[in-house]
């Protein structure tokens, strides 16, 4: 692609949801029992990671001619 920009708030979203998953799919595949506090931050950060990435998916504000994925 030309021109292409990378948005740090999508890799941001991206690593949210990878972190927040594994910490909630870890409990769940290993069966340990982690402290409360890291479960409730797993189920958080997985939450937080989703809105940021559809939230700021555009935001490098160019159309889709822009990105050549339209005529």
């Amino acid at each position: 692609m030309k021109n292409a920009k990378i948005s740090w708030k999508t890799t941001v979203g991206g690593l949210f949801s990878a972190m927040g998953a594994a910490i909630v799919g870890a409990n769940v595949a290993i069966g340990l029992t982690p402290p409360g506090w890291l479960l409730w931050a797993g189920y958080l950060v997985s939450a937080i990671g989703p809105v940021l990435l559809g939230s700021s998916a555009r935001d490098a504000s160019a159309t889709s001619q822009d990105h050549g994925a339209r005529p």
